[in-house]
């Protein structure tokens, strides 16, 4: 069973705690919506990559990698991430990794156990979607 460790500030898990963790990265374009929207579906961590960091989209306690938080939690997901070293070496841990990237070529592509080609955001909209209808049957 996977539990939850609540977060103070937002209710989410710690990102260092978390059991499910959804991180997004530049292919989000800006728009991390569908990464919360996940994590919040889940009950997990919201993850992100340096580089999104460093641009300001999402604070810094959100940052996956080797100048973050190192990550092994039963699932990570992946939207919209290449896979810098920096940023797989703080999740490769994980149990299971879903990435998600336009790009079949990503680097973080190559280790993932499930790799969808597609727009981040959609695929992620796509699986909140259905995950509500599940639950309101």
């Amino acid at each position: 069973m996977l539990e939850r460790v609540p977060h103070a500030s937002d209710g989410r898990p710690s990102l260092a705690d978390a059991t499910i963790v959804v991180a997004g990265g530049r292919g989000l374009e800006g728009d991390l919506s569908p990464v919360r929207a996940l994590a919040d579906a889940l009950g997990g961590a919201v993850g992100a990559t340096r580089d999104i960091v460093e641009e300001g989209w999402i604070g810094h306690e959100t940052m996956v990698g080797q100048t973050g938080t190192m990550i092994a939690p039963r699932l990570y997901v992946g939207a919209g991430i290449s896979g810098a070293p920096h940023h797989r070496l703080g999740m490769q841990a994980a149990e299971v990794i879903v990435a998600i990237n336009l790009d079949a070529d990503a680097p973080i592509m190559e280790i993932a156990d499930v790799a969808i080609v597609g727009d981040a955001a959609a695929v992620l909209t796509q699986v909140v979607d259905a995950l509500a209808a599940r639950r309101a049957h």
